[in-house]
């Protein structure tokens, strides 16, 4: 299904209103979708935010669609097709490259991911893991635009699916 107005707007508000859900954003930020195709015809969240006590999990609407410490939105490509045809990591927020992670094998289970980390104005940092081997577009000190295609989703690190683990945090 191609990106239409109406899929892109729906995309834009879920993932932001999961973001908010997840109290990790600052009332000033706003986000968008971090991710280019369609929702439903793409991709899809999966996990949210863990806002339990521990070994308690609970998404943001007191549901179990996330797991235990989880500090991030699992937006979920359907198949590793759709990852090799290529879903865009995109900048959420305006922002500044902290750091980032390049190298890692897209189906290959290693502890640390592809990632990248963009600092935005009010001081928050947004992450972006799981990108595509070798895909990274960006260097550290890089100034980015919101909706600044940064890599490709990817599959790499400690799970078996290609989907885009995105989070913010109050600081870094």
């Amino acid at each position: 299904m191609p990106m239409n107005r109406s899929n892109c707007i729906c995309a834009i508000l879920f993932v932001l209103l999961m973001a908010a859900a997840s109290g990790f954003l600052h009332a000033a930020m706003t986000f968008e979708s971090p991710l280019s195709g369609a929702v439903r015809s793409n991709w899809f969240i999966i996990n949210f935010v863990d806002h339990g006590d521990g070994a308690n999990a609970l998404d943001y609407m007191g549901g179990r669609q996330t797991y235990p410490t989880h500090t991030g939105i699992d937006i979920m490509l359907y198949d590793f097709l759709t990852m090799d045809e290529g879903i865009e990591a995109r900048a959420a927020a305006p922002g500044t490259v902290l750091a980032y992670v390049d190298g890692r094998d897209d189906r290959a289970l290693e502890s640390v991911p592809n990632q990248i980390f963009l600092r935005h104005a009010d001081g928050s940092v947004s992450y972006y893991a799981h990108l595509k081997m070798n895909s990274i577009m960006v260097s550290t000190g890089q100034v980015i635009a919101v909706g600044q295609k940064m890599a490709m989703v990817g599959a790499d690190g400690t799970n078996e699916v290609s989907h885009l683990h995105f989070g913010v945090l109050d600081r870094w």
